[in-house]
């Protein structure tokens, strides 16, 4: 890929413009295959270096697959804004967790796209990732401040988590913040050397949590070369709990959001689009969505309703739990 196209791939990322020229740069020097050793400095002190890097890390690993990066650029032109059915953003994260910006600039952002909502859902206490993570009373600090925020922005917040799929299958939701909640979100960030049968047996127990609402980046940290093998798996088990999939916006899921796509057709499933932001900028990837929707039935996506928890919750805790 020509220096300038590298340069417009990278661009979708949302992260300065020094941080897309040191990826382009390395990737011009180093090729393919090497990303391991992309960034190596104290992530805690140099925070929002690793954690740009960490997301152009993503883009790099895109370019290993001949052609997936000019098709992926190709829709972003051919959808240059936002579908307007779009209500609000399920997944997002600010300084609170392992996100660039600040909770009020993601706030105001969401606003100024015209969204009437928009979920907060910073990572909290990973057992395995505890360096950008919030405590139980960060938490409650998130939460008065998102209050006060949401009254002065005027837009309605979801004050959630992402949850981690720990290695038994539990959600790390702790007590204290699950009383708290409308919705968690549950991801796979590490697959422990399980085998597929047993990262599947994860998923189930996730899902049968009853504040987990979707799951999300199904294929996070899977060889792309064996998604198919199980697609069809994983959207059994998030049917038969009538949870939610997140097809998530990031370009490295795009393989796996096309065979998602596939069995969310074919099944009376619901599906949510998400950006999982780590800086204001990434959230302009909701655009990727329209791709998607063209595809399916509008009561199949729940970022067009105006009160999305409602399709799991009880109204009296969806009322209670939203800021």
């Amino acid at each position: 890929m020509r220096k300038d196209k590298l340069y417009d791939f990278f661009n979708i990322s949302g992260v300065d413009n020094e941080f897309i020229e040191y990826a382009i740069d390395y990737y011009v020097r180093n090729g393919r295959g090497h990303t391991a050793d992309f960034y190596k400095r104290d992530k805690r002190a140099y925070r929002k270096i690793h954690m740009s890097l960490e997301v152009l890390r993503n883009y790099i690993k895109v370019l290993d697959d001949d052609g997936l990066a000019e098709r992926i650029l190709r829709i972003w032109k051919d959808y240059p804004a936002i579908h307007r059915g779009i209500r609000g953003d399920f997944h997002t994260h600010t300084e609170f967790s392992d996100g660039m910006d600040t909770m009020e600039t993601i706030l105001r952002r969401a606003k100024a796209l015209g969204y009437s909502w928009i979920a907060l859902t910073d990572h909290a206490l990973n057992p395995d990732n505890r360096l950008y993570t919030m405590s139980s009373e960060e938490f409650i600090r998130q939460t008065e401040t998102a209050r006060e925020l949401s009254e002065e922005i005027g837009i309605r917040v979801y004050h959630s988590i992402e949850a981690n799929i720990t290695e038994d299958g539990s959600p790390d939701i702790p007590d204290d913040i699950r009383d708290n909640i409308s919705f968690a979100l549950a991801s796979l960030h590490r697959l422990y050397d399980h085998p597929v049968d047993t990262v599947l047996k994860r998923i189930e127990k996730a899902m049968s949590d009853e504040k987990v609402i979707a799951l999300t980046h199904p294929f996070f940290a899977l060889d792309s070369d064996i998604y198919g093998e199980f697609t069809g798996d994983i959207a059994d088990i998030v049917q038969q709990y009538g949870k939610a999939v997140e097809l998530n916006m990031f370009p490295n899921y795009f393989k796996g959001n096309l065979l998602l796509l596939d069995e969310i057709k074919r099944r009376d499933m619901k599906v949510i689009f998400s950006t999982d932001e780590h800086c204001a900028n990434g959230m302009y990837r909701m655009r990727f969505a329209g791709y998607f929707i063209d595809k399916l039935l509008p009561e199949q996506v729940l970022n067009f309703s105006e009160e999305p928890a409602a399709e799991f919750l009880p109204a009296e805790a969806v009322k209670n739990n939203v800021i």
